[in-house]
Formats: C-alpha cells, sequence, structure tokens
C-alpha cells in the first residue's frame, strides 16, 4: 500500500483511503466471483480470505484508474507488485519512464517504485493488482511453494532486476488471475492448495515469459553478466547445465555453444573456475576449514576439492594458504 494518502475511485465515485479500508474490512461480504473480473478489494490484515495466504499483500480488480486534473496521483511501491491489464488503455510512470499498457500486458514494479498516474482524464478498463510480500520467503517456504530451490533461484534473478518490467500480450495470466478470484473468493474444498498452485503458475508463466524476451533480445553479453551474478552468488547450489541455460532462455546445446564463445569454457568448467576462484579467496582471508570451504562452493568432497584446486592452481589448498599466496 502507499504511503501517501490516496483518492479511489471505486465506481466512479471518489472515496477517502480511510473509506476504502473499510471497504477492504468487508471485502468478505462484497467479493464474488465471475469470470469477467467483478472488481474486489483484499488487503492482508483486513480480509479474512487473505489469512491463509500470508505471502499476499494485496489482490485487487479494479474497472478504473483515478487521474485529477491538479496532476497525478503518486504511489510509493511497498512491495514487488504485478498490475496485470484485463482491457483498456493505460499510461502510467515508473520512476517517471513512461509505460503505455494494452490489454493482457503485464507491469512489474519493485520496492521504492514512484508509480504515477496522469492526470486529467479518467481511464478506464479493467486491470488486476497482485502483491507479493517478501518474495524469496514465499518462493523456499515449502508451506506456500511447489517450486524447486532452483526454479525458484530462477523467478527470484528474473523478477528482481532494478527496473520496471512490461511483458506484453500474455493472455496466459488472464486464466490464472481469473481462476485466482474464483478461489480466493469461493473458499471450496482445496482452495488453499490450488491458490498456493495458482501462484506458483504465475511466477512459472512470467519467468518463462521474461526468458523468452532475454532471448529474443540477442544481449548475451548482458544476460550473461546476471547469469554471472546468480552463479557467483548461489556456488554452493548444484548447477546443471540445463538450470544455467534456463535462466537466460537457451536450450542445453545453444547455452554450451554462447559459452563456449564468449568465455573460452564449457559451461561447468567455467563454473568450476568460479568456484576455484572463490575457494582462493576464503583461504587466504578466512580460517574456514577446507572441508567447510569446499562443501560451501559446492565440491562434493574434500578429496574432489582439493585435485580440482590442485589441478587448476598447481597446488593443493593446504600448500596454498601455507604459502601465503
Amino acid at each position: 500500500m502507499s504511503k501517501v494518502l490516496l483518492l479511489f475511485i471505486l465506481n466512479f465515485q471518489i472515496i477517502s483511503a480511510v473509506d476504502f479500508v473499510k471497504i477492504v474490512q468487508f471485502a468478505d461480504l462484497i467479493c464474488y466471483s465471475t469470470y469477467d473480473m467483478t472488481p474486489i478489494a483484499l488487503l492482508q490484515g483486513q480480509a479474512e480470505l487473505l489469512d491463509p495466504f500470508k505471502q499476499i499483500g494485496k489482490f485487487a480488480v479494479y474497472k478504473s484508474i483515478p487521474q485529477f486534473d491538479e496532476g497525478s496521483m503518486l504511489l510509493e511501491i511497498e512491495s514487488l507488485t504485478f498490475f496485470f491489464i484485463q482491457e483498456g488503455k493505460f499510461e502510467w510512470f515508473v520512476n517517471g519512464i513512461s509505460c503505455i499498457l494494452l490489454p493482457h500486458d503485464l507491469l512489474v514494479v519493485h520496492p521504492k517504485d514512484l508509480l504515477s498516474f496522469g492526470g486529467g482524464i479518467l481511464e478506464t478498463g479493467t486491470y488486476v493488482e497482485l502483491s507479493i510480500d517478501e518474495l524469496e520467503g514465499v518462493l523456499f517456504n515449502r508451506s506456500w511453494s511447489g517450486l524447486s530451490v532452483p526454479d525458484g533461484l530462477l523467478v527470484k534473478q528474473a523478477l528482481e532486476q532494478n527496473f520496471p518490467l512490461i511483458i506484453q500480450d500474455l493472455k496466459e495470466v488472464s486464466k490464472i488471475l481469473q481462476t485466482l478470484v474464483q478461489e480466493l473468493t469461493g473458499c471450496k474444498l482445496g482452495h488453499v492448495t490450488r491458490v498456493n498452485g495458482l501462484i506458483d503458475e504465475f511466477f512459472i508463466t512470467v519467468t518463462r515469459a521474461l526468458s523468452v524476451e532475454n532471448n529474443q533480445s540477442h544481449d548475451f553479453p548482458k544476460v550473461f553478466l546476471k547469469l554471472d551474478k546468480m552463479l557467483r552468488e548461489n556456488l554452493g547450489h548444484p548447477w546443471t547445465v540445463n538450470e544455467m541455460g534456463s535462466m537466460v532462455g537457451l536450450g542445453t546445446t545453444a547455452f554450451t555453444e554462447k559459452i563456449k564463445y564468449y568465455t573460452g569454457f564449457a559451461p561447468l568448467q567455467y563454473l568450476i573456475n568460479l568456484r576455484v576462484a572463490e575457494a582462493m579467496r576464503m583461504i587466504k582471508n578466512t580460517e574456514f576449514s577446507m572441508t567447510r570451504i569446499a562443501l560451501e562452493l559446492g565440491f562434493y568432497s574434500s578429496q574432489h576439492f582439493s585435485s580440482t584446486f590442485k589441478k587448476l592452481t598447481g597446488f593443493s589448498p593446504k600448500s596454498y594458504r601455507k604459502n601465503g599466496f
């Protein structure tokens, strides 16, 4: 929710933020599910329907967007938030950058982003707002998400880019969100399991779309830097070539060829080089045992670590530490 006092237009009537909160408190009474995306507003801590879903900060369907003659309405985003345009056309601004949004477009904004709506006219249409609290906790909480750890890392990497993301014509999300409305408001048998599954499906769909866009951009050096950063931050993870390739939207063969061309190494060899480089730093700057270093960096045993380290540096790990390189 915004930190500033806002005015909301619901059913084309202006109401204060205080009145809006009151409406949200009674959301259980006014919300119902249809495939025409009936307006709803559910806020964590205010709507009982969200009690089982602490990962969802807000879920709302709006039929219009408020705009005022005095100028733009400004919101400071507090959590990872998705805006999906069901119908209509909108021009919004994220950190001063104009974003033209058409039906089935998805806008992703991040904490501390400033979102504003142009003044002077009343834009009409239907859009959905979904806010996710603590993305990392959501992705790796087994009570909420069925995503594997590698898949969760890919989703986190894709969604935490530090600029507004617009995915155009993402029709698949429409059905997911429509079903999410039904499950959240219907409270039928198994709805908790289905809602959690739909959130996973939403993340997967968005991340796949972002991967396709990255691949189509043909900007592999830029994409490679993101991959390199992910690998360096998660050296202990048992990466496979398939997992690394999926991060940049490439199949195993194409990814291997790209990496060899760009670095001179096969993907797994490049990963080993990163692990050994970090091991050299840890041996020099810490008192950690060789076994601890080996396990933290993804080597399956201290013997494997020692032999790999010596092959690449010419020294055993203990000799490297003893000689103070």
